[in-house]
């Protein structure tokens, strides 16, 4: 330890810290101590083994750090900087699962400074072999509502290094650029983003089919209080594409929707061919108005028309068209179906059977099982729906 006052009442201070396990030098600048104090400090440490510093962590550590760091800060808070570069090699911490993640060389740097009212994140950045993002932007309105303006950037080029801090099995690469503004309370905020993918996976079977070959994502939104307009949003797979532009939050505001799935056959066995949605999600009043229609393969149609409270709790809705009956057959094996149903149906209350009401008609359908020799041919009948109870009137 060492520090003097100079001739000017400037006092300074140097500390340090030399172990095996860490080395560390702290210099302290005090400036302006009969005005308006101010605080200047840098810092080198370096630990060649955290190791040897797991019992002070409390947990296991593992791998080497070296930190340079130069800050400052006045006596009122009002202004402030931090530069600071923290490199590292093969980062392990007991608990964390981060060791695919900081396996091997790895750098963060972070640079910024605050001016009154205002924060200028001019580089927070992250690289390493799994890993390579930076952000930059500008804070301001601390006072009141803090808003954010920036930018930010994320290369992932496995993302199986993220499973135990995701609790899940991703896979796959991912990139993504993401530029906009937010408020604190996200009650103001206007965002455009891409990411582009390879073979992207999150564990769920059905899902990752969908993922599956390169992806391409890209959307630019806003939020105006309760308004929110989707100037552009798109989505495509080699299996999947879907489109929605629109507003929502206005009375007579609608979002366009339209996707396309290539092939159901990974997904309802026994049927091959594209299933298309087209329509709207409007706003009236407290409820969203449904107007959707479905086209799908073997004569599949289907017709969503109504409305639905905002969180989902209640429905009004019109559902009829025809489907194949085969669609059942995943569900019922090892029966068979086959043949096609109409349908002319009422959703009227809460999400349930009970508030399900209307017909469902079959004409010549077959049914084939192991203990029918011969199966059932020419079914035909109506079950009808009401209060949670079916009557069936069936023939064959």
């Amino acid at each position: 330890y060492s520090g003097q006052e100079s001739d000017t009442r400037d006092w300074t201070m140097a500390i340090t810290m030399s172990a095996p396990a860490l080395t560390a030098v702290l210099k302290r600048w005090l400036c302006n101590f009969y005005e308006l104090p101010a605080f200047q400090v840098t810092l080198d440490a370096e630990s060649p083994d955290l190791t040897a510093i797991s019992e002070l962590a409390g947990r296991a550590l593992s791998g080497r750090l070296a930190l340079r760091a130069e800050g400052g800060l006045n006596a009122d808070v009002t202004r402030a900087f931090v530069v600071a570069t923290l490199r590292g090699r093969d980062i392990s911490i007991e608990g964390l699962g981060v060791e695919r993640l900081l396996s091997g060389p790895i750098t963060l740097e972070v640079e910024g400074g605050r001016t009154d009212d205002r924060i200028d994140i001019a580089n927070l950045s992250f690289g390493g072999e799994n890993l390579i993002a930076q952000l930059s932007g500008i804070l301001t309105e601390l006072s009141e509502t803090p808003r954010f303006e920036g930018k930010t950037t994320a290369n992932m080029p496995d993302l199986s290094v993220f499973s135990t801090l995701a609790k899940r099995p991703p896979a796959g690469s991912l990139n993504i650029v993401a530029e906009g503004s937010a408020s604190a309370d996200l009650s103001d905020a206007q965002i455009a983003a891409t990411a582009n993918g390879q073979d992207v996976s999150i564990g769920l079977a059905e899902v990752d089919q969908l993922l599956r070959g390169p992806l391409r994502l890209s959307f630019d939104a806003g939020r105006d209080g309760d308004r929110i307009e989707v100037a552009a949003f798109s989505m495509q797979t080699d299996e999947l594409s879907a489109e929605t532009q629109g507003q929502l939050g206005r009375d007579g505001e609608t979002l366009q929707v339209q996707a396309r799935l290539n092939d159901i056959s990974p997904f309802v066995s026994g049927f091959r061919g594209a299933v298309s949605v087209d329509g709207s999600v409007g706003q009236q009043g407290e409820r969203f108005v449904l107007d959707i229609d479905a086209v799908g393969p073997g004569g599949t149609r289907a017709t969503i028309e109504g409305s639905m409270a905002q969180n989902a709790s209640v429905a009004d809705l019109n559902i009829d068209g025809t489907a194949p009956l085969g669609l059942a057959n995943r569900f019922i094996a090892p029966l068979n179906l086959a043949g096609t149903t109409t349908f002319d149906l009422r959703l009227n209350g809460q999400p349930a059977l009970e508030s399900l009401a209307g017909v469902i008609a079959v004409n010549e359908a077959q049914l084939a099982a192991p203990t029918l020799p011969t199966g059932l041919q020419g079914i035909r009948g109506t079950v009808a729906l009401s209060g949670g109870r079916a009557s069936l009137d069936i023939n064959a």
